[in-house]
Formats: structure tokens, C-alpha cells, sequence
């Protein structure tokens, strides 16, 4: 099978995760459970390069 004719299936599968990833992300800042690590790795990043 060619990469062009698995480029369709795995771009939707990467698009579908990448948006039940931010949706997970989304569900932990809404219950208040705090940020996942890597956005708190960018939150430190932002704070420490003020």
C-alpha cells in the first residue's frame, strides 16, 4: 500500500486525536483538577521568560 493511499486514514486519526486531546485538557481545567504537564511546563516557560 502506497503513502498516498494511507495519507486519508491517518490524517483523520491524527485529527481525531488531537481534538480528543484538547478536549481531555478542556475537562481537566473545567473540573478544576489543575493542568496537564506539558501546559504546566508552558505556563512555567511564560513565567519564567517575563
Amino acid at each position: 500500500m502506497r503513502l498516498a493511499d494511507r495519507l486519508p486514514r491517518r490524517l483523520a486519526q491524527l485529527l481525531l486525536g488531537l481534538a480528543l486531546y484538547g478536549w481531555s485538557m478542556a475537562m481537566m481545567v473545567r473540573s478544576r483538577l489543575g493542568l496537564d504537564p506539558w501546559d504546566v511546563f508552558h505556563y512555567g516557560l511564560a513565567r519564567h521568560c517575563r
